[in-house]
Parts: structure tokens; C-alpha cells; sequence
């Protein structure tokens, strides 16, 4: 019987991916989706992310910082998907 990998944690959510920041988790990488950017975690940070809904307490500083470099790197890849766009239209001219 073949060994599965887990399935990371996946969420387009800007405010879980600060959250499960914030406390540590590591982002293994990020991916658009659609008009959104999906964060990439681990899958054993879904356990993490059920006490964010349930209402667990971070610093908000913590939070805050997290947002911040998140919404930053959602900016960076908006930038680049469109740089790439406006490159791929001109060579195909």
C-alpha cells in the first residue's frame, strides 16, 4: 500500500494565514488562485487554524506584523503576474 504525503494546509484567507504567521507556523509557499493568493502550510496547521475560528488570542502586534509582510508579498506577486502578463502579451505581438 503506497505511503500518501499529507496534504498541506491551504487558505486564500488573509487574516488565518496572519494568524497561523503569527504563531509560528512556518509558509511553505504561496500560489494564485483565481483573483486570490493561496497560503501554503503545513497540514498539521488546520488544528491551528480551527482555534483561530474558535477564537484564540495572539498578540495583536504579532498579528499586525504578519498582516503586514503577508499583504506586502500578495502586492510583490500581483506586480510580478502582472509584469509577466505585460511581457507574454508583447511577445506574442
Amino acid at each position: 500500500m503506497p505511503v500518501t504525503e499529507p496534504q498541506p494546509f491551504v487558505t486564500t484567507s488573509l487574516d488565518v494565514a496572519a494568524f497561523l504567521t503569527a504563531i509560528g507556523r512556518q509558509l511553505i509557499r504561496t500560489q494564485p488562485q483565481g483573483r486570490f493568493l493561496a497560503f501554503q502550510f503545513d497540514s498539521s496547521a488546520s488544528t491551528d487554524a480551527e482555534k483561530y475560528f474558535a477564537g484564540a488570542s495572539v498578540p495583536a502586534k504579532a498579528v499586525l506584523e504578519a498582516y503586514r509582510e503577508l499583504r506586502n508579498l500578495i502586492v510583490t506577486t500581483e506586480r510580478a503576474q502582472k509584469k509577466a502578463y505585460v511581457l507574454s502579451s508583447s511577445f506574442s505581438q
